[in-house]
């Protein structure tokens, strides 16, 4: 983890009109959470919902890979309101294929309003549908 000091200035103006510094110490992690969701040559999907809860399906399949929209409120309580990324991986195609755009327009008529993006596997790069032009 890395450490750096970060120096607060207080003025207290009844008191005393000068300046009292504190020190604290700021802990800082980062990295990419998807890193070790996307390891296998399989392709997975993943959702994460607002309150950082997530799920990934996969069936262990080098081209695709689906998951159970109609199961999703029922057994697994999530409703796609609450998803803010739908992301699953290729393993080094960078693009958006005819099955992920339909894919994400059934979301969308579904109420899923977050983004969707693919994982490159072999490059460790996201692409966002959002932020792809070719589409």
């Amino acid at each position: 983890m890395k450490q750096f000091l970060c120096i607060i200035f207080l003025f207290l103006i009844p008191l005393n009109p000068g300046h009292i510094s504190i020190q604290i110490t700021t802990y800082i992690q980062e990295g990419n959470i998807f890193d070790n969701v996307f390891t296998e040559p399989f392709e997975t999907i993943v959702l994460v919902c607002k309150d950082g809860h997530w799920i990934s399906f996969t069936q262990q399949l080098a081209g695709t890979v689906f998951f159970p929209l109609d199961a999703l409120e029922t057994k697994y309580n999530i409703h796609l309101e609450d998803v803010v990324i739908i992301m699953h991986n290729h393993f080094a195609i960078p693009h958006f294929s005819i099955s992920d755009k339909n894919m994400l327009k059934l979301l969308r008529r579904r109420g899923f309003t977050g983004s969707f993006g693919i994982y490159i596997t072999s490059t460790k790069k996201i692409i966002l549908y959002e932020d792809d032009k070719r589409h």
